[in-house]
């Protein structure tokens, strides 16, 4: 397993195209060791300034491709509204040994 650290330098030494690097980048941002991250559309377009949806989809799905990331469709029950999770492959999750890696994040 790597840390997160590792995986954006990865992210970053790709062939991904600037767009998706950015949009790494900014899902990179709500990596919690052990926790789902789940950024809205809207959120990226905020953290990354791109103005629509079909940037970020499109990003979002190269990284899929590229195999830096795992999209999962969840839904918030108490509010009846569907979202994605997203995995960070590769990344350690913490969940085997319960251990914290003390690395800083942002929100």
């Amino acid at each position: 397993m790597i840390t997160i650290i590792d995986w954006r330098n990865a992210v970053f030494e790709s062939t991904l195209t600037p767009k998706a690097r950015l949009v790494a980048l900014a899902l990179a941002k709500y990596y919690r060791l052990g926790r789902e991250c789940y950024p809205s559309y809207s959120t990226l377009r905020e953290d990354t300034g791109y103005t629509n949806n079909h940037t970020i989809i499109g990003a979002i799905q190269e990284l899929e491709k590229a195999g830096f990331i795992k999209r999962k469709k969840g839904e918030i029950k108490t509010l009846s509204v569907q979202h994605y999770s997203y995995e960070f492959v590769g990344v350690q999750t913490g969940e085997a040994t319960g251990e914290a890696t003390g690395e800083a994040t942002g929100e």
